[in-house]
């Protein structure tokens, strides 16, 4: 919930983490816990509001801090801390609360309690690709790094806004004629291979479009399964795709 200062919220959300850790273990399901709204929400242009107040961003990290110590020793079950789902930061930030550096006294919070559990940062521009052109890596074990892969956005959201009408085909061609496939989608991924092979590190692809399932499923199926046979990813880690996501206190799947 985007309440202005998240009073109580986070002890609620804490709580229902526990519910579902309970289910999920009777279950045999491990879960990615993932924070969808932050303290203070966002700015209409998405832009993160904790980036620019200082009490904010300790929330935050205090949320985190808070989840690591009830939850540590559940390894079994919570495979991962999804510290922010799809950052935006567009503005200067405040000093020590840029979305990078925020992410990582979240980490540092986890880690002073749990030095297992899976600790999932992404980059600033919507989790999107391009954000790994000049994204540093965190010097903590066990990091993995999410990207969210919506291109191209006329297919992966169409018939979910207004702006991207249904019967756009995957594979095919754009407005301008430009065709789209496995290979092109790769050459739009290369910022996030590079920065896999520079770094060693383990990617997770953690959301792959809101495309309306129902009007074309055809073409959905066939972006997904190329999303998840990229040609030059055979060297890359994924995390095993049975993993569920809890999204502030609500259970999710990509």
């Amino acid at each position: 919930r985007p309440l202005p200062n998240w009073a109580g919220v986070d002890d609620e959300m804490i709580a229902r983490f526990a519910w579902f850790c309970d289910c999920a273990e009777r279950n045999g399901i491990r879960l990615i816990v993932d924070l969808h709204t932050p303290p203070g929400g966002r700015d209409k242009d998405g832009e993160v509001r904790l980036y620019h107040d200082k009490a904010l961003a300790a929330r935050f990290v205090d949320f985190w801090r808070k989840t690591a110590a009830r939850f540590k020793g559940n390894h079994d079950v919570i495979y991962g801390y999804d510290l922010l789902n799809e950052p935006v930061q567009n503005r200067p930030a405040l000093p020590d609360c840029d979305y990078w550096t925020v992410q990582k006294r979240a980490a540092e919070a986890i880690r002073e309690s749990d030095s297992e559990t899976s600790i999932i940062v992404a980059p600033k521009c919507w989790g999107l690709s391009d954000g790994f052109r000049h994204f540093p890596a965190l010097d903590l074990d066990n990091v993995i790094y999410t990207v969210h892969v919506y291109e191209p956005h006329d297919f992966t959201h169409q018939g979910v806004q207004k702006q991207w009408p249904c019967g756009v085909a995957w594979p095919g061609k754009d407005a301008k004629g430009v065709w789209r496939d496995i290979r092109w989608l790769d050459e739009k991924l290369r910022p996030v291979r590079a920065f896999a092979y520079d770094h060693k590190a383990k990617i997770l692809v953690g959301g792959k479009g809101r495309i309306d399932f129902l009007k074309i499923p055809r073409h959905a199926a066939g972006h997904g399964k190329d999303v998840q046979h990229l040609p030059n990813w055979h060297t890359v880690g994924f995390p095993a795709p049975e993993l569920h996501a809890v999204r502030n206190g609500q259970l999710g799947h990509d």
